[in-house]
C-alpha cells in the first residue's frame, strides 16, 4: 500500500488494530488534543510546601507569600511574570505557611488570610497593593490553616470555607467585600482542611473540591452561588487532600492536579471537570513526581495553569515552575490520486520525541481500541478494519513527516494518526 513506510510497521500494534478492532470500550482516556507539564526552573525563591499565591490579573503577575522550606515557615512575598521572579517584599504578615490568598479583581489587591506562624494559628486579614503589604482587619473568620479562598468577579467578594483550627475541621463559609467579613453559611459541604477552590466562570460560582474531612479525604465536587452549596459530583479522581485546583481559562475546564490519595498515596495525577463529566489527562514526564501542598493557578498572560513547588516525597522540596501546555496533534496528507504515486504525511503536535502511528481504514467511522491493549478504549475516527500503514518516531518539537508511494487502493480511504505516548488522536484526513 505505501511502499516506504511498509518498511516500519510494528507487527505488535499492526494486529492489535487490524484484527481486534471491532470491539469496544466506552471510554476513551484522552482525546484528540494532548497535554503535558512543561518544567523550568529560573532563578528565585527556595523551594516550600503550603504556600500561598494569587494572580494579579491587573498587572500580570502571580504574587506569592511564605510557605515552610522544611526548616523554617517564610514570610517573604515574590512576583513571577514570564518566568522571571522577583522577590517584592520581606515584611508584612509573619512568616506562615497553610495560609490563603485570592486576587480581588474589582479593587487590585490580593487578599491574604490566617495561617500558621511559628506560634499559633492566625486570624488577621491582609491586602498586597503591589508595593506594600496593609493589614486591615483582625475580626472575622476565627484563626485557622489549610483553608481555601477564591475570588467571585460576579459579585464582588472573596469566598473563604473550612480549615483546620487546633486539630479539628471547620466548615464555615465567609465572604470579605474590602471592608467587612460576613459568615453566610454553616452547612453545605462537611467540615474539612487541605481542599481546594477556585472561581469557575461557566457556572459563575466558586468551585470547592476534596479535602481532608475528619480523617477522611474525599472526592466531592460542590460549588457556591453566593446562597447555598451545591453538590456537584462525587468521583472520578481519588479522594484527596493537599492537591492544587485552577481553572484553565483556555480550555474551559477546571483542573485537578497532585495531592495525598487515599489508595494510592502520594499522587501524579492530572484530572478536568468538563462541566458534566471528570476525565484523567495522560501526561509524561517532565512533572513526573508525585506533588503536594504545592501553588497551582491560571497564569493569564502564558494561557497555561502554573503550578510551583510543593513536596514530592522526598526530603528535597523542588523550586521548579510547571506549566500544563496542550496542543491540538493535526495531521497533513498530499496524495497522488486516484492512480497511485507519490504520497506525503507531516504531523504536527504529538509528544516529542515519542512513537506514532499512522492509521488507514477504507472509510470513515467510529472504532474503539479494544480492551487489552496500550491505547485501550482510544476512540478513533475510523470505521472497523483499521490498519496500520506506519510507526514513526517524532522531533523534539513532536513534528514528524513519511513520504514514499502509494498503492492506488488507499485512494479513497481515511488517515488517522495515534500518539502512543498519550494514545491521543489527530484529525481524520480523506486520501484523495
Amino acid at each position: 500500500m505505501f511502499t516506504r513506510a511498509m518498511s516500519l510497521r510494528s507487527p505488535t500494534l499492526h494486529a492489535m488494530l487490524a484484527i481486534a478492532l471491532l470491539g469496544g470500550a466506552a471510554v476513551a482516556p484522552s482525546g484528540a488534543q494532548m497535554c503535558g507539564w512543561e518544567s523550568h526552573e529560573p532563578p528565585g525563591p527556595v523551594g516550600r510546601i503550603s504556600s500561598a499565591a494569587a494572580y494579579d490579573s491587573h498587572r500580570g503577575v502571580t504574587v506569592m507569600f511564605g510557605g515552610d522550606d522544611g526548616n523554617n515557615r517564610l514570610g517573604d512575598t515574590w512576583e513571577l511574570h514570564d518566568l522571571q521572579w522577583s522577590a517584592v517584599a520581606t515584611g508584612g504578615p509573619t512568616p506562615r505557611y497553610g495560609h490563603a490568598m485570592a486576587f480581588d479583581s474589582r479593587r487590585g489587591v490580593t487578599v491574604l488570610f490566617g495561617g500558621s506562624d511559628a506560634t499559633r494559628a492566625r486570624g488577621d486579614t491582609w491586602e498586597w497593593n503591589g508595593g506594600q503589604w496593609s493589614r486591615v482587619a483582625t475580626s472575622g473568620p476565627s484563626a485557622r490553616a489549610f483553608h481555601t479562598m477564591a475570588y467571585d468577579p460576579v459579585r464582588g467578594v472573596t469566598v473563604l470555607f473550612g480549615g483546620l483550627f487546633d486539630l479539628h475541621g471547620l466548615g464555615d463559609t465567609w465572604e470579605w467585600d474590602g471592608s467587612r467579613w460576613d459568615q453566610v453559611a454553616d452547612g453545605g459541604p462537611s467540615a474539612r482542611s487541605s481542599a481546594a477552590m477556585t472561581f469557575n466562570p461557566l457556572t459563575n460560582r466558586v468551585a470547592l473540591f476534596g479535602g481532608d474531612s475528619n480523617s477522611s479525604r474525599r472526592n466531592d465536587l460542590w460549588e457556591w452561588d453566593g446562597v447555598a452549596w451545591q453538590h456537584i459530583s462525587t468521583g472520578g479522581p481519588e479522594p484527596r487532600k493537599s492537591h492544587g485546583m485552577a481553572f484553565d481559562e483556555k480550555r474551559g475546564v477546571l483542573v485537578v492536579f497532585g495531592g495525598f490519595g487515599v489508595y494510592s498515596g502520594l499522587l501524579r495525577d492530572t484530572w478536568i471537570w468538563t462541566g458534566l463529566m471528570w476525565r484523567q489527562f495522560w501526561t509524561p514526564p517532565p512533572l513526573n513526581q508525585t506533588r503536594w501542598g504545592m501553588v497551582m493557578l491560571y497564569d493569564a498572560a502564558r494561557g497555561a495553569v502554573l503550578v510551583f513547588s510543593g513536596a514530592p516525597g522526598g526530603l528535597s522540596l523542588p523550586r521548579d515552575v510547571s506549566y500544563l501546555e496542550c496542543n491540538t496533534v493535526r495531521l497533513f496528507v498530499d496524495a497522488s490520486c486516484p492512480n497511485g504515486g507519490a504520497l506525503r504525511v507531516g504531523w504536527t503536535g504529538a509528544t516529542p520525541r515519542t512513537r506514532v502511528a499512522l492509521l488507514y481504514s477504507p472509510r470513515g467511522g467510529r472504532t474503539f481500541i479494544p480492551d487489552g491493549s496500550r491505547c485501550e478504549g482510544t476512540m478513533l475516527g475510523l470505521s472497523a478494519g483499521v490498519q496500520v500503514v506506519a510507526s514513526a518516531r517524532t522531533s523534539a518539537a513532536g513534528h514528524g513527516t513519511i513520504t514514499g508511494r502509494a498503492d492506488p487502493s488507499i485512494c479513497g480511504g481515511r488517515m488517522q494518526l495515534l500518539d502512543l505516548m498519550f494514545c491521543a488522536t489527530s484529525n481524520v484526513v480523506p486520501v484523495e
